[in-house]
């Protein structure tokens, strides 16, 4: 019975001596971390990232032009632009986290019709060579020429 209770005695102080450790090593590591300097993974050009996706100060320039053309912003405003560029990519991330592309068609018909139009600006915005205007001149000379009549 003695035996017991001395078991249980030293049990009890064992468990409150490494509770009381566990605190102590929890304190020090938190007072580290929090008074280490961090190196940040913002480069110069990025204001924000949401879950590794970097937002930049051109997006958000591009949210404000989008707003109002007047040049001076504020720094609300700045913060409204930002918030509203997270909060989009936060529901892009959620949506392919779910499986909307592969399963709403509206989804897959506006992503399709994004990229189409980003290859036609992408070929619209190249100014041909000379030697390419040539060639397609020689390749399509009948729509170039005038009929007989």
């Amino acid at each position: 019975m003695i035996l017991t209770a001395a078991n249980r005695l030293c049990t009890k102080g064992r468990a409150s001596l490494l509770l009381g450790v566990g605190v102590t090593v929890g304190i020090l590591l938190a007072a580290a971390g929090a008074l280490t300097p961090t190196v940040s993974d913002f480069s110069g050009d990025t204001v924000a990232r949401v879950n590794g996706k970097a937002i930049t100060r051109h997006e958000v320039a591009l949210v404000l032009q989008r707003l109002d053309r007047d040049a001076t912003r504020t720094p609300k405003e700045r913060r409204t632009a930002l918030q509203f560029l997270i909060d989009q990519e936060l529901l892009i991330q959620r949506g392919v986290a779910i499986g909307l592309l592969e399963s709403d068609r509206t989804v897959r018909k506006a992503l399709v019709m994004a990229m189409i139009d980003a290859i036609v600006a992408d070929v619209v915005a190249k100014e041909p060579t000379e030697e390419e205007l040539r060639a397609f001149y020689d390749s399509h000379t009948a729509v170039f020429t005038l009929p007989a009549r």
